[in-house]
Order: C-alpha cells, then structure tokens, then sequence
C-alpha cells in the first residue's frame, strides 16, 4: 500500500508510481522479477504482495531476515520479525508455492554499480574493491570485474549448494560478515530455513 511504501521512501503515493512502472515494463515486455524482505512493517501484505505477483505472473520472492547495514550498524535487525511469526505469514500466504528458484546473484555478470566519482563496484556487500571507469577502457574493467566475481561471489561457502538456501537471503559476501564469527547465529539461522523448507499447508 502506498502507506506502507511511505514508511520506506518518504514519497507520497510511491507504491502507486512504482505499481505504474512496473506495469509499463511488462506492456513493453521487459522481463520483471520483485522480491521483498519480511519485517514489521510489511508482514500484513505479504498476501497482497503475493496475489498483485501472481495476477500479472511476476516471479517473487520473499527473504526472511534483515540483516545488518554494511558498516555493521544492527539497527535494521530490529525490524526482524520473530521467528515463530515468520512461520505463521509464510505458511498463511502459502509462500513456498510462489518463491522462486533459489535466487542466484547476478552482479558482475550483467550488473555492476558505479557511484558518482566513477567508481566501480561489485555492489555494496563488496564496496571496498574498486576499479575506475574513468578515462579508461571499460572492457577491459569488465573482464576485470569478472574476477571479483569469481573471487567473492561465487567463493564456496556452507550455504552455496544447500537446498534451504532459497529462504536465507545470505550471498557470500553478506555470509562472511554475519556469521563468520558466530556459529550461533549460523545454526539458528539455517534451523529457520529448514523450517520454512518444511512448511505443510
């Protein structure tokens, strides 16, 4: 609801010209994929969010935990909905029938973020390997870029060939800075994503 987009964008009727853009991409058929973060704010659409994707046959798909900003600042986490509501909206909305694939990351390979000074990055989760596109050959950044692909995208972690892992909304990048240091934290975020998993209607 344009409400609930408010509280994220400060823009009035945000949720009603983001709606409109979404369906000018498909008229003009321009592949379209939403996904959204479960949390406080958002839990009670869920099944809103669900139908308006299932209606124009958008794929979606909805990660269950909020994580950290990238200077470590915890403040989002408290946005996190509680575990046991987690199960009760996913199994309410009946969301293991709409979630997508396990969602494989893409930067590096088709998209790639450059701030205002011409840096390039892989995105912010590794912002601290930056290459120029200033007064250079940007396929020859390119190809370099598809190394910091190679070496902190696709890098081998627990999560990479998990079947739970669709529910975890953990890259590699963002699995090194959350639970590295916890073992803690990482089994009791991989027993949610067996539960979400094993979700029975």
């Amino acid at each position: 609801t344009n409400k609930t987009y408010y509280n994220f964008t400060n823009t009035k009727n945000s949720w009603t010209i983001t709606k409109n853009n979404i369906l000018n991409l498909i008229k003009s058929n321009i592949k379209v994929n939403l996904k959204t973060v479960l949390n406080e704010i958002n839990k009670h659409e869920i099944s809103d969010m669900i139908s308006f994707t299932n209606k124009y046959s958008i794929p979606f798909h909805v990660y269950t935990n909020v994580i950290s900003y990238n200077d470590g600042n915890k403040d989002p986490k408290k946005l996190n909905v509680p575990y046991n509501e987690k199960l009760q909206y996913l199994r309410s909305s009946k969301i293991n029938e709409y979630n997508s694939s396990k969602i494989n990351c893409s930067v590096g390979e088709n998209s790639i973020s450059i701030n205002p000074e011409g840096k390039m990055f892989l995105c912010p989760n590794v912002n601290e390997k930056t290459l120029s596109v200033t007064g250079v050959n940007f396929a020859d950044q390119w190809n370099k870029v598809l190394e910091l692909r190679e070496k902190y995208i696709l890098k081998k972690t627990p999560c990479s060939s998990c079947k739970y892992g669709k529910f975890s909304g953990i890259c590699n990048p963002i699995f090194e800075r959350e639970f590295d240091s916890s073992k803690i934290m990482l089994i009791s975020k991989c027993n949610l994503c067996y539960k979400l998993y094993n979700i029975k209607d």
